[in-house]
């Protein structure tokens, strides 16, 4: 696997390409399947996903051989992952709390030579368009601003299709 020496700003760039390049495989009813999320956070979360995330819009980027794919729900939530090929580089969760200020960040990187067990258990197909979560622990971002809520882990279960 290529190793990303910057991996913050391939996101930037990344994410800039989703604004000029954006694409869906939504059907039109809405087919961008779902994962359930549990933790400690899953109450506060709860008011605004639920203790699941199906998200309303997807959009994919890519540049060479990386892949991000956002997807966005409820309240401006948005879950995001950068893979190559089939290995998984990053995956972030972004949960927006009405305040307007704060929100719960939570970040895996998989992108190193001790990458998280969580990491193999997430799998992705690129020729059915879909990544499939298997009780995937997302820690807490040490990456985030001050603001952030989040308390401990979310497990996510489930598939997201782009």
């Amino acid at each position: 696997m290529k190793t990303m020496k910057q991996p913050l700003c391939a996101i930037a760039l990344l994410a800039a390409a989703i604004s000029c390049s954006g694409e869906s495989n939504d059907d039109g009813s809405g087919g961008f399947g779902e994962v359930t999320i549990s933790g400690v956070d899953v109450g506060p979360l709860d008011a605004d996903v639920g203790s699941s995330f199906a998200p309303s819009s997807a959009a994919v980027a890519s540049e060479g051989s990386t892949t991000l794919v956002s997807w966005e729900g409820p309240r401006d939530t948005e879950f995001i992952i950068i893979f190559e090929g089939d290995s998984v580089v990053d995956v972030s969760f972004v949960e927006p709390i009405p305040d307007g200020i704060d929100s719960f960040f939570y970040f895996l990187d998989c992108d190193s030579s001790n990458a998280p067990a969580a990491c193999s258990a997430i799998a992705i197909d690129e020729r059915g368009r879909s990544v499939a979560f298997n009780t995937v622990a997302l820690p807490v971002s040490t990456r985030a601003p001050n603001n952030n809520a989040a308390t401990g882990p979310i497990t996510l279960n489930g598939t997201l299709r782009y």
